[in-house]
């Protein structure tokens, strides 16, 4: 998955994190076009019976994060730059939209306030 961001870090990736889930790669893109910092991510939850798709002829051997683990992950980064895109979402409004408020932060979280 891309991610996109004009303010966002790697340590800001990695301290996003669900419990369980880790960050198995996270490759900088030379010179984005979509914002001035840009990274191939994948993410993967330890003890997961899924596997990662390799993207060579089938599955990787390693236990993949969940659509959850992925929504709760990119919630908290939106939370720390709402105009962020990560994958096809194109700022906090956008995913909060498309997943029904599913993922979305209370307010007494939001903004960073923690």
């Amino acid at each position: 998955m891309k991610v996109y961001s004009d303010i966002l870090t790697r340590d800001d990736m990695l301290d996003a994190l669900p419990y369980g889930v880790t960050l198995e790669e996270c490759e900088k893109i030379q010179n984005p076009r979509v914002r001035s910092q840009g990274w191939n991510v994948q993410l993967r939850r330890w003890g997961s019976n899924r596997h990662t798709n390799s993207g060579h002829y089938g599955a990787g051997e390693r236990g993949a994060a969940t659509y959850d683990d992925h929504g709760v992950w990119i919630a908290e980064l939106f939370d720390r730059d709402p105009s962020a895109r990560i994958s096809w979402w194109d700022g906090r409004d956008h995913f909060n939209q498309g997943t029904e408020h599913k993922y979305a932060l209370p307010a007494a979280t939001a903004g960073g306030a923690r």
